[in-house]
Parts: structure tokens; C-alpha cells; sequence
């Protein structure tokens, strides 16, 4: 919680171990005890949340969606768990586009799971036949979510003026 604070306030890049130490009123290498660097850290707290809002995306799906619809609610999720903090999200999301060693690890134990879900909305949407059978469900996963990152950064960089408007932009992007 210490360091999630300090990045909120202070943006990732200038949070320092030590200072996250010191908020949590434990040794620095304490902090160690629980991720090997500072990045780590950030996906360690990034993924413990995230996993949370994919739980909550996949729980909450409208029964009967369309595959557009449950895509969209799917990605929104993660978009309205950005919007709680949108300076703390653009330094997250920046963090963790580069990662390294553990922390990539990590993100990776995240990301495969989650995107099989995704692939799991295509192969059902194939079963009813309304997507077609020789589209590669993994890839049309991977697809959509590149739509949904490109208006992510969008709004994260200003390119759209709000929440809704990234919203729209990845409906009409999926």
C-alpha cells in the first residue's frame, strides 16, 4: 500500500525504494524480501489488482452479450479500474510496458491467462457461428486487446477527451 501511495503521488519513476520503505515503516531490504527491484514491486501491485478487475470483468459479463458487448465490458473494466486514478494509471501503464526479468515474469503469469480468456469469447462466438471458423481465436484475443491499448493510451495521453470517449474509440476500434 506504501508504494502504491508514493506512486500516486509521486509517478512511479520518481517513487524510490526507500521512500516506500520508510512509508511502510519497514528496513529497505524488507522491501526486497517481497520483489527483487522496484519494477518487480510495480508488477507485483499491478498484478494483484488487475487480477482482481479481470475476476470481476469475467464474474459481471451480461448473459447473452454480443461478442462485441462482452468484449467491450471485458476491456472497460480494466479502463474504469484506470480512471480511479488517471496519474497514477499513466505511470503504471508506462512502468509496465518495459519490464524486465522478474517483474516481466510476473506480468506474464498475468497476461497468457487472461488473454485465453479473451480467446475463450471468440471460440464461443465460433461455436454459435458468429464468428468465423477459421479465425484464430489467440490472435483475434491478441487483436483485441491492441485495440483496447491503443485507446487506452489515447486517453491516457490526452488524445481523447474522457473516459467515454475512450470507450466509444475502442467499440469502434473492436
Amino acid at each position: 500500500e506504501a508504494a502504491w501511495a508514493l506512486f500516486a503521488e509521486q509517478g512511479y519513476e520518481a517513487a524510490t525504494v526507500r521512500e516506500i520503505a520508510q512509508r511502510a515503516g519497514v528496513a529497505q531490504g524488507t522491501v526486497f524480501v517481497y520483489a527483487k527491484d522496484k519494477a518487480d514491486l510495480l508488477a507485483m501491485l499491478f498484478a494483484d489488482r488487475l487480477s482482481a478487475v479481470v475476476e470481476s470483468a469475467f464474474a459481471t459479463l451480461p448473459a447473452g452479450a454480443s461478442l462485441l458487448d462482452a468484449l467491450v465490458h471485458v476491456f472497460s473494466s480494466f479502463m474504469r479500474f484506470y480512471a480511479q486514478d488517471v496519474r497514477l494509471a499513466r505511470s503504471v501503464v508506462r512502468g509496465v510496458l518495459f519490464l524486465e526479468g522478474p517483474a516481466a515474469e510476473r506480468m506474464e503469469r498475468l497476461n497468457r491467462p487472461f488473454l485465453g480468456r479473451v480467446a475463450g469469447l471468440f471460440v464461443a462466438a465460433q461455436a454459435q457461428g458468429l464468428a468465423r471458423a477459421e479465425l484464430v481465436p489467440f490472435v483475434a484475443a491478441l487483436n483485441a486487446f491492441a485495440a483496447y491499448f491503443m485507446a487506452l493510451a489515447s486517453w491516457l495521453n490526452g488524445l481523447l477527451p474522457d473516459l467515454a470517449a475512450a470507450e466509444a474509440q475502442l467499440r469502434l476500434a473492436l
